[in-house]
This record gives C-alpha cells, structure tokens and sequence, in this order.
C-alpha cells in the first residue's frame, strides 16, 4: 500500500527522475510514453515514428536498464545506511 506520508512519495518520484535522466534518451522517451503516460505500443511507435517492434525491443532495454540502476542505487543506500 502507498505510504500516507507525503514525503515517501516525493522521494520516490525524485529518484524515478533522476534514474531516467540516466537513460539515453531514445529508451527514456519510450519508457516515460509507455509506462509513465499510459500509451499502447502501437501509438508510442506513431509518436516516435519506428516500428513497433523496435519499440518493444527498446522498451525491454529500458526496463532492464532502470531496474539495474534502482537497484545499485538502492544497494548503496542500504550499505550507507549499514555503515552509518
């Protein structure tokens, strides 16, 4: 469940932005169009103007690659937090 706490939610929303700014962009825009904004694949293909396969391709690097980034950056917080 969310947390009621306004300041968990900024947090999280402040960390979300900053591992996409660490996206290229070409996976940032298709991952904010798809799981952030809501569109199908077929209209984030019409928007960016590429097949939709590649879209599914890119969306699958991009997922991994901000899953990766969260969880190296969640890491690091929890050894600071260990080591504190």
């Amino acid at each position: 469940p969310p947390d009621p706490d306004p300041r968990v939610q900024a947090e999280l929303a402040q960390e979300v932005q900053f591992i996409l700014t660490q996206l290229p962009l070409s996976y940032r825009t298709i991952l904010v169009l798809r799981d952030l904004e809501g569109f199908s694949s077929s209209e984030v293909a019409a928007i960016v103007g590429r097949r939709e396969a590649t879209i599914r391709w890119r969306l699958s690097k991009a997922r991994e690659r901000f899953r990766q980034i969260w969880e190296r950056r969640q890491d690091a917080t929890r050894e600071a937090a260990t080591d504190g």
